[in-house]
């Protein structure tokens, strides 16, 4: 959805791909979520993200208020990954918003499933720990992998069949 900005009723602008994220993107989201939640209003609607989706997801929380977030490579403070990314040569940068995620974050009430990789070094497996222990609506999956390899490494039968499963009994919940 967001690699296609300037399509339908989006309007297109210039990235500096040193920016992490643009506020356009939560628009975008948002339009997203109203859409879905008119078109479909007899069904729960929710938001699957992955990485950097889970900071807009996050963002747009309040507002959008989807029944459930599933998320893979939870963001849980993008100031903190901008100081990781960022080297002598190289500065990422953040949006005036970014100040105010973790009160976003702390805001979140809905139901939550984070795959979280054991080898993550972007969004680590001890800060989703920790973000657990502040709300107990989260299921963690942990799993021994990298950033966002899940589904890859969640594997039995089938590629990613662990993984599956794990969303179908969070939203059998639901």
């Amino acid at each position: 959805m967001f690699d296609y900005r300037g399509f339908g009723e989006s309007d297109d602008f210039t990235i500096n791909k040193d920016m992490l994220y643009y506020c356009q993107f939560e628009q975008d989201l948002m339009a997203v979520m109203k859409f879905a939640k008119i078109k479909y209003p007899k069904n729960k609607t929710g938001i699957w993200a992955f990485s950097m989706g889970t900071i807009i997801t996050t963002l747009v929380n309040e507002t959008a208020r989807p029944a459930f977030i599933i998320a893979d490579g939870f963001v849980t403070n993008p100031l903190k990954l901008k100081e990781a990314w960022s080297t002598k040569d190289k500065l990422f940068l953040l949006p005036d918003d970014a100040n105010t995620y973790e009160v976003k974050l702390a805001a979140i009430k809905e139901p939550m499933l984070i795959f979280s990789g054991k080898q993550d070094k972007v969004t680590t497996d001890a800060e989703i720990q920790k973000l657990k222990k502040t709300k107990p609506n989260i299921k963690v999956v942990s799993f021994d992998g990298a950033h966002m390899m899940g589904l890859q490494t969640l594997s039995k039968e089938y590629p990613g069949s662990q993984y599956i499963a794990e969303i179908d009994k969070f939203l059998a919940k639901k």
